[in-house]
């Protein structure tokens, strides 16, 4: 039996007790997920296991279905409106300025 098949509604293991209990939104996403899978995914596995096609299609369907498109252009929004503040962020959220600044170091190697 798949691990999937051993839970029960309430998201908690149906063997032994669960050591947490799911939030109504954790619950929200695992039903949208699973539906998502056994709709789209499971029917063309075999076309994805061992076919030449790429997978992106259901990807993208994937995103727009479980609002993950609007979730990442609103943060990639955010990050490049931050960047181009001059807070010292790039787009892939990490740090630009030298990682000796701010250490009482100089970047050169003379002093």
């Amino acid at each position: 039996m798949s691990p999937l098949a051993r839970m029960s509604s309430t998201g908690a293991a149906a063997y032994p007790a669960a050591m947490f209990e799911w939030t109504e939104e954790q619950r929200m996403i695992r039903d949208t997920v699973r539906q998502f899978v056994e709709s789209e995914i499971a029917p063309r596995r075999d076309e994805f296991e061992f076919g030449d096609t790429p997978p992106y299609d259901v990807l993208r369907k994937l995103y727009k279905t479980s609002g993950m498109d609007v979730m990442a252009r609103e943060q990639f929004k955010r990050r490049l409106d931050r960047a181009e503040g001059g807070g010292g962020g790039n787009l892939l959220g990490g740090d630009t300025r030298s990682p000796t600044r701010g250490r009482g170091r100089t970047a050169s190697p003379c002093r």
